[in-house]
């Protein structure tokens, strides 16, 4: 028996949708990895995400996705060997920005703790914290060009959580959402996630709230989305570079400007297709052709159009990376998405 849950309150043109959606899916995926899950949007002019769960052994799908991301959250509080607790110093210890150090040995203390915590995940079998924490990155401990050292450059461009006054996105984010889901009864978190009723605990509700964390501009956001939407960058790749920035899939840099890029399907994709699209240099060449061609310069190749149709992807939408703020406390936030239809 097949069901399927829709996130009825989502809208396209938001990122904010699209990394609720991944990391929900992910969240099932590790809670759950005996469940066969397919994801798809659904048609018309305003698509949604929908996740189909194929298993017989509840009664509702709400109810046992609600339950689910409550369980994870819970599973992320008031632990202190848990990852997202640790700290250097009063620094968070997994954060891709730790702050100054002195001198190498620092650098080797800060290596251990955290090849610690990476064992201990990989002993638990938690491969969603483990590809959550790969592509946010490490503080970058190579020069990027001469004698630069900025930590940043390791970092996922997902992850636009402002630097200043010692924030992270883990210490900042990750905790108190943690924290404000896992004691939401299971009800709130599906009213929640369909955006029946929203909730922002951390935000208090506040009409410049920064929940959204980048992912889209400041309102209220609810926490269980929120939630969701960090646990979706797990679901990108991050490659790290010796002599400039590491490479973030689903982000690209043009003479154009930047921008964050994400397909959109109607067929049924298990998480690992999703990640796999995701990953594609085939996507990304679609990506950066709708932007050159603005110059009119050179049209999509024709090869990573039929690879994409293959697979079943109808569009792709291009949400532009903007920055706010001052120089030295900048803040970075996803435009509104534009969609591009691959056919």
């Amino acid at each position: 028996m097949s069901q399927s849950f829709e996130l009825s309150g989502s809208n396209y043109k938001e990122l904010l949708s699209h990394m609720a959606f991944y990391g929900l899916a992910a969240i099932i995926e590790q809670m759950k990895p005996d469940y066969q899950i397919r994801l798809t949007w659904t048609r018309g002019v305003n698509p949604k995400p929908e996740i189909y769960i194929v298993n017989d052994t509840f009664k509702s799908i709400e109810d046992e996705i609600g339950r689910l991301v409550q369980s994870h959250a819970k599973s992320h509080t008031n632990d202190e060997n848990n990852w997202i607790f640790k700290q250097l110093g009063n620094q968070s210890l997994m954060s891709p920005r730790i702050g100054k150090l002195k001198n190498n040995n620092d650098w080797k203390k800060l290596q251990d703790a955290r090849h610690e915590v990476l064992d201990d995940l990989t002993e638990n079998h938690t491969y969603l914290d483990l590809r959550l924490l790969w592509t946010l990155g490490e503080p970058r401990y190579w020069p990027l060009s001469g004698n630069e050292m900025n930590q940043d450059a390791a970092s996922c461009r997902f992850d636009m959580q402002p630097r200043n006054r010692g924030n992270t996105l883990i210490s900042t984010k990750l905790k108190p959402l943690a924290q404000s889901v896992g004691q939401r009864e299971v009800s709130n978190i599906v009213s929640g996630l369909q955006g029946v009723k929203i909730k922002d605990e951390i935000g208090s509700n506040r009409s410049n709230s920064r929940t959204a964390t980048g992912f889209r501009g400041p309102g209220p956001t609810d926490n269980a989305v929120a939630w969701c939407a960090i646990w979706g960058i797990s679901q990108f790749a991050l490659t790290q570079r010796t002599k400039i920035r590491a490479s973030t899939s689903g982000f690209l840099s043009h003479k154009r400007g930047r921008y964050f890029y994400v397909p959109v399907w109607y067929s049924l994709w298990s998480p690992s297709r999703l990640r796999t699209i995701l990953a594609s240099g085939q996507l990304r060449s679609f990506a950066e052709a709708q932007v050159a061609s603005r110059d009119n310069e050179q049209g999509v190749p024709e090869t990573a159009q039929q690879w994409l149709a293959a697979r079943g992807v109808e569009a792709v939408v291009l949400f532009p990376y903007n920055q706010f703020g001052s120089r030295d406390a900048p803040e970075y936030r996803a435009g509104v998405g534009q969609l591009y239809s691959v056919a």
